[in-house]
């Protein structure tokens, strides 16, 4: 595989191009396309003390973990008072949580994963206290939110697995989902548009929790793996939500002595060894910390305008990505340490 300077993109859907940390990448990680939406209005960013509320999803998933993480060093360089709640994987829980916040006074709320449709009362409590509430790491920012990163990042990875199911007569396929959290779901509704279309793939779906993904994971596979016993003329493929049930599923291949096809997004310690030996053929990857840098200027941004009595238009900042491989993941290690930072 060739090789070439790339950057990781947070595009400013329907605006400008903002440029993020270089890696080494491939032809076939191009950032995924944005759709439009308005450009805030300009204003002078705030120096203004904040006290921003995170509600993060849950410690249990490493990536989501890391990425509220950086968004607490970040705020916390910029002096700001961070009060981070955990969810625990339950968008009733989340909104709840938004709630408390509200009741607390922050000055601004960050919510991890969950969709504006799954923690509407905790938006609308926002919304009434005059207190913005930004997204990361879920999809785009809906109605009643100030702005979002979007990390869905699906075709980089559901494309791949298309072009391989459309190459194999015939297929098994293993669907690890969790629909509560938004980029898993919104992964598996472009995956399942399209696969579950395929004559020659029986697609057999099973449902986690967090937390608890991982040992689910691990279950689903080896009853999966019963059920289907290997066969010289059938493919084996599983597609994970994100790198957490992969884990799960690896280790049931490993004590089944068997093997599957798969790709995820995010990568952890435990995915990284896995690509390395083969077990894992990749994973697509964005930049927690860089997305972290871009979220605390939004919220400066917000609140530069406020102040000076402006107006402000939902952002949306969709986050580019990048496909590790056995290729090229020691040059993408050493170029960004932080990737294996999570765990």
């Amino acid at each position: 595989m060739s090789s070439r300077r790339s950057v990781w993109r947070l595009i400013a859907v329907g605006t400008s191009v903002l440029m993020l940390a270089s890696a080494c990448s491939s032809a076939a990680t191009t950032a995924p396309t944005a759709a439009p939406t308005a450009a805030p209005t300009a204003a002078p960013t705030t120096a203004k003390k904040l006290t921003i509320g995170y509600v993060e999803f849950d410690p249990s998933s490493v990536y989501a973990n890391q990425a509220a993480n950086e968004d607490e060093k970040a705020f916390k360089a910029e002096g700001w008072d961070v009060i981070r709640m955990n969810s625990g994987g339950k968008q009733e829980v989340a909104s709840d949580l938004m709630k408390t916040l509200v009741s607390r006074k922050v000055d601004a709320i960050v919510v991890s994963v969950y969709a504006g449709t799954q923690i509407q009362t905790g938006l609308a409590a926002a919304n009434d206290a005059g207190i913005p509430v930004f997204k990361n790491g879920g999809g785009y920012a809906g109605k009643g939110e100030a702005g979002a990163i979007s990390v869905i990042i699906a075709p980089l990875i559901n494309d791949i697995y298309f072009e391989y199911l459309n190459s194999q007569p015939k297929v098994e396929l293993l669907q690890l989902t969790f629909t509560p959290g938004e980029p898993a779901r919104l992964r598996a509704e472009a995956f399942n548009k399209i696969a579950d279309g395929l004559p020659n793939v029986n697609i057999t779906k099973n449902e986690f929790q967090v937390p608890g993904q991982v040992e689910q994971s691990q279950q689903f596979t080896s009853a999966w793996l019963s059920a289907h016993p290997e066969q010289a003329d059938t493919s084996y493929v599983i597609w994970g939500a994100w790198a957490d049930p992969v884990v799960g599923a690896i280790a049931a291949l490993k004590q089944a002595g068997r093997k599957a096809w798969m790709y995820t997004w995010d990568l952890t310690n435990p995915t990284a060894a896995a690509v390395r030996e083969g077990t894992l053929m990749g994973s697509a990857i964005w930049s927690p910390p860089e997305g972290a840098k871009q979220m605390t200027q939004m919220i400066k941004d917000y609140m530069a305008a406020k102040d000076a009595g402006g107006t402000w238009t939902p952002v949306n900042l969709e986050a580019g990505g990048i496909v590790v491989t056995k290729d090229n993941i020691d040059q993408i290690l050493a170029e960004n340490t932080w990737v294996m930072t999570g765990g």
